[in-house]
């Protein structure tokens, strides 16, 4: 069956309110604006980080911890670029994945990680908003020595 014009057009804005919000979210961390990053999840959503092994996971759900969990990150300094989303829309919710590079200092050298975002989206009102974050894969190369 195929879409009407009327739908496919609302997919693309879809797609493109997605992909805006992942911009968004790389411009909240370079800025180290908690709140800004804090109000693109729904008020129960969850980031979470699944780094390479022997790291721990670290899941953070809801409003509180995850003003706690940026606020604790904001002394990082990191530069954050998201690409190559693949996205699947579903009514109200949605799915995509998408791939981090993140230039970040720790201890004056610089290093380049890599991962991939696993997010699922959800529909608040007009606005869509990060329902889970995952993040997982991160893989650090000193880019200075």
């Amino acid at each position: 069956m195929s879409k009407s014009t009327d739908q496919l057009v609302r997919d693309l804005l879809d797609r493109e309110a997605l992909r805006e919000l992942t911009y968004k979210y790389c411009m909240y961390v370079w800025a180290k604006d908690a709140m800004g990053l804090v109000n693109l999840f729904t008020d129960d959503g969850t980031f979470d980080y699944e780094p390479l092994p022997p790291a721990p996971r670290q899941t953070t759900t809801g409003r509180k911890a995850l003003i706690e969990f940026y606020t604790g990150t904001n002394n990082q300094v990191q530069y954050p670029f998201i690409h190559n989303h693949v996205i699947t829309l579903n009514g109200n919710t949605a799915t995509a994945n998408c791939y981090a590079d993140v230039h970040r200092q720790r201890e004056g050298k610089w290093q380049l990680s890599k991962g991939l975002y696993r997010d699922t989206y959800q529909r608040v009102g007009e606005e869509c908003k990060f329902k889970v974050r995952h993040l997982s894969g991160i893989a650090l190369t000193p880019v200075d020595k």
